[in-house]
């Protein structure tokens, strides 16, 4: 009996957020401790997929040839259905035969009522089951590059609206230093060549993603506000209100960039003092931008989260595009009792701490 497991990272915006949808625009993203796993077990004449994503639901699919063939007005598992099905497309490439399996996919990005906690539940499941289907069939020592082309391929046929730093975080692991790359290119090859893996094997325009080496003294604080919000949401109502305006026209890609870049320099060295300085900055250049755009950012619990770090002299910001679910700070993790204080008095404020104790993840692939 052929059965494999494979997990995959959360993630959260240290810096970057709406800029890092521009191409060649950078942003740092750290993945989290929480993580998604997803066990394929083979069987025969049909499968099922079921996940504590949507309540344990589970969904029988079947194949036409080698199509995954499911009633979409069932289906709430696209993304895993698209991952499966871009695998098995790369697969075919290499003559590999496809079968029936059952997925299962048990997740730490929920809390126990099933509310997710913003911390990138698509990417990472995309992710882990990319690198489970790989595995299930075979395909040898898969490169974090060709696992973050496949579920960035996988997202793009689903019209993802995002910069896909979710996707580069939950694959590499760790903190990293990201710029997305030229979605339509990406796009025309994918319609122009005939195979899969020439699109996986050639250069994409403008994407850069590299490990992020964060001075031992860098901890990351994660607040949860317990109030759900969408990325996809938030970029479509972007995406109305600059129809007009071009956001690469915009100061506020320079300053991101600078910030974002000065602030990479800043946490390699422990640099306290420019930490404290760029995070802020960060805040208020949202903060100036959303508000420009008319878009919810910075929610009552976010602010109160905020100020809970700033009454301590630490810095703290909104993680992702806002509206609600995280917000974090970065300490000095040799000052226990420092961290301590913040975390009371964020329970206080009815914000969840989600990582005590515990270190983002890393994936050890080249």
């Amino acid at each position: 009996m052929n059965i494999v497991t494979e997990s995959a990272p959360g993630k959260l915006y240290i810096a970057g957020e709406y800029a890092v949808v521009t191409p060649g625009q950078p942003a740092i993203i750290a993945a989290t401790s929480q993580t998604i796993k997803v066990t394929i077990e083979e069987s025969s004449d049909t499968g099922t997929i079921h996940s504590q994503l949507f309540g344990g639901l589970a969904l029988a699919w079947y194949r036409d040839g080698r199509q995954l063939k499911i009633d979409d007005r069932e289906n709430p598992y696209h993304f895993i259905i698209q991952a499966l099905q871009t695998v098995e497309e790369f697969l075919s490439d290499y003559s590999i035969p496809v079968g029936y399996y059952n997925v299962r996919v048990d997740s730490a990005l929920n809390d126990r009522h099933g509310i997710k906690y913003g911390l990138g539940s698509s990417g990472a499941v995309t992710v882990a089951t990319i690198r489970a289907a790989l595995s299930y069939y075979h395909f040898k020592d898969p490169s974090n590059e060709l696992v973050y082309k496949l579920s960035a391929i996988t997202h793009l046929r689903l019209h993802s609206n995002g910069s896909f730093g979710d996707l580069a975080t939950s694959t590499y692991g760790g903190w990293i230093l990201y710029r997305s790359f030229d979605k339509e290119f990406v796009v025309k090859a994918l319609e122009s060549r005939e195979s899969l893996s020439d699109v996986v094997n050639m250069a994409w325009p403008k994407l850069e993603i590299k490990p992020l080496e964060i001075h031992e003294s860098v901890e990351l604080l994660i607040g949860w506000t317990k109030k759900p919000a969408s990325t996809a949401q938030q970029l479509d109502l972007l995406a109305a209100k600059t129809k007009t305006k071009s956001l690469s026209d915009c100061d506020f890609l320079s300053e991101s960039s600078k910030a974002v870049l000065g602030l990479a320099d800043a946490l390699r060295n422990a640099n306290w003092s420019i930490i404290y300085q760029t995070l802020r900055q960060l805040r208020t250049l949202l903060k100036h931008y959303t508000n420009q755009q008319g878009l919810p950012y910075e929610t009552k619990p976010l602010t109160a989260l905020i100020d809970v770090a700033l009454s301590e002299k630490i810095a703290a910001k909104a993680s992702g595009a806002g509206g609600g679910d995280c917000g974090i700070a970065l300490i000095n993790r040799h000052d226990q009792l420092l961290k301590e204080t913040i975390i009371a008095k964020w329970l206080s404020a009815n914000i969840i701490p989600l990582n005590r104790d515990k270190e983002v993840a890393y994936v050890d692939r080249v």
